[in-house]
């Protein structure tokens, strides 16, 4: 009992030293920041996160839930800052790889994700691409959920097979009705677990040929076979397991993030657009007590990039969330004792900053609402390069 009796004192103790550090921490380097007004132009409440980025070639701007409308008006004003301010001239969202890479690609908002293609809060967003056409923008999800994927892709597929004249393939009815299907319905796909294998080992052969000759638009097609390999053992994966996240995704949204930097923008800075989840590195969410490093996006290109990555995810201390495409909204976590947002509410910030590149990697262990709404005990110093901190969260209207 007296042996149970000292951890409990011994945990206790340094859960205080971790609360005070924060509480310093807090106290010490948040800054301020003036507005999430998109049509705010006045930059100098953003130069701290400048200077955190540094030379950073990729930033990653996180969120919490895809309905969050603060954070929503919060990035467009910083993708804003960071086009005119910085020279970041691509806006990569998590949306379809294979539709947002087409030279002829017909309409960006139409084929993103509907969370913020109908959220009110992205559309000052949509005027800003319309009117600032120096500021390209792309995707890097393999998912091929869009009306342009759905339309076109498959006849874009065939044309690749004859001009690599992979007849027996091309001619194959089992394929055919297999890649249809995935199309279709993606996790509610009907593939036959027999059909698995042989199905990816042909795709493996495309890919193999592509490798070997040189087509219109090869360096595209050669990534999208390794795009539509990830999209179907995703598809399959989900359906098996009914998990919104799995290794196949994150890995390669990843590489299709490292295939734009190295490839595609290879002298462009980019912005990337994701959820909190995906952007995040090092993030030890699914096995706090171990040393396992959970997969991630953000963190499979940080591996390739290092320091030329900069992540920056979001919380905020209160309100409601929800996602415009089920309309169902539920209260945000309520912020614990001695968590960051605690801290940073003591201090009557509406919205804030913090260089986490300032906290010690060696503690910087502490309770934050990321990378959802429900507090997390992690290594967040690790997580993220930054924290912008908004205090009151509510869904998007239509």
């Amino acid at each position: 009992m007296k042996k149970f009796f000292i951890i409990y004192i011994l945990l206790t103790f340094n859960d205080l030293c971790g609360q005070s550090t924060l509480k310093s921490f807090v106290a010490e380097n948040a800054i301020q920041i003036e507005s999430i007004d998109p049509d705010n132009k006045d930059y100098s409440d953003l130069e701290p996160i400048r200077n955190s980025i540094g030379s950073a070639r990729i930033v990653m701007l996180g969120e919490q839930d895809h309905g969050d409308a603060p954070t929503f008006l919060a990035k467009t004003r910083l993708i804003k800052f960071l086009h005119e301010k910085m020279g970041f001239n691509v806006l990569a969202f998590e949306s379809d790889f294979f539709a947002l890479n087409q030279t002829n690609f017909p309409d960006f908002k139409k084929n993103i994700y509907s969370v913020w293609s109908q959220c009110n809060a992205v559309q000052p967003l949509f005027e800003y691409l319309d009117y600032n056409k120096s500021l390209a923008t792309t995707g890097f999800d393999c998912r091929h959920t869009s009306f342009y994927s759905k339309g076109n892709f498959i006849a874009q597929f065939y044309e690749i097979l004859n001009e690599l004249e992979m007849d027996e393939l091309s001619n194959d009815t089992l394929f055919a009705s297999i890649l249809k299907d995935l199309m279709m319905f993606e996790y509610k796909n009907s593939t036959q677990e027999k059909d698995k294998g042989k199905f990816l080992v042909q795709l493996e052969t495309i890919q193999s040929s592509l490798t070997k000759n040189e087509i219109k638009n090869s360096e595209f097609w050669r990534q999208e076979i390794s795009n539509l390999k990830a999209f179907v053992q995703n598809a399959w994966a989900n359906k098996d397991l009914a998990s919104i996240n799995n290794d196949f995704r994150d890995k390669q949204m990843g590489d299709n993030i490292l295939w734009l930097a190295n490839e595609k923008y290879k002298n462009e800075r980019i912005i990337v657009w994701a959820h909190n989840f995906h952007i995040a590195k090092n993030l030890k969410f699914s096995y706090p007590d171990t040393t396992a490093v959970t997969i991630t996006a953000g963190n499979e290109v940080y591996k390739v990039l290092g320091d030329e990555v900069y992540v920056l995810g979001f919380t905020s201390y209160s309100g409601t969330a929800g996602r415009n495409t089920n309309e169902v909204s539920y209260k945000v976590a309520k912020s614990q004792k001695g968590s960051i947002e605690r801290n940073l509410a003591k201090h009557k910030y509406s919205y804030a900053f913090i260089d986490m590149k300032l906290f010690s990697s060696e503690n910087s262990k502490f309770i934050m609402k990321a990378p959802y709404h429900f507090n997390n005990n992690s290594d967040w110093g690790n997580v993220y390069d930054g924290i912008f901190y908004i205090k009151l969260m509510f869904p998007c209207g239509k």
